[in-house]
């Protein structure tokens, strides 16, 4: 009996499903934090600061999104079978996804304590988002 092996195929969807996923999920973050931090604080200007944070976190989160779905296309690439695909779309897009944005955060470090929140926000998007992604149709390898 013959074995045959799938060569590596990188999965170039990837990079802009993590763009738009992470442009997506930076605006909800940055409004979220935003919006709950004033709010918090009793200023009145909730809304006008939550839209503009909501605009730098969708900026952030497409640049942050565009580098790990940059990675994701070479380490969860189309040779995987489904099962592993999702398990290392989840561990690699959780862990790329904070490096990088800690990476981002850290000129900020006087203002560090702003950026945390959107950190373990995004941290904790980041995960379900790509193993939700790695079960959809165009992503997967083989239907079983």
């Amino acid at each position: 009996m013959m074995t045959v092996h799938r060569a590596w195929r990188p999965q170039p969807l990837w990079t802009p499903a993590g763009l738009l996923l992470g442009t997506a999920c930076g605006a909800l973050v940055g409004l979220v934090v935003m919006t709950a931090w004033t709010a918090l604080d009793g200023f009145d200007g909730v809304g006008a600061l939550g839209a503009y944070a909501a605009v730098v976190g969708g900026f952030v989160g497409g640049a942050t999104g565009l580098v790990v779905g940059a990675v994701m296309t070479f380490l969860v690439g189309s040779h995987l079978p489904h099962e592993e695909a999702r398990d290392r779309a989840a561990v690699v897009g959780t862990l790329a996804t904070t490096f990088v944005l800690a990476l981002a955060l850290t000129p900020l470090w006087p203002a560090y304590v702003l950026g945390a929140p959107a950190l373990v926000v995004g941290m904790l998007c980041a995960g379900p988002l790509c193993l939700w992604l790695a079960a959809t149709p165009p992503f997967r390898s083989d239907v079983g």
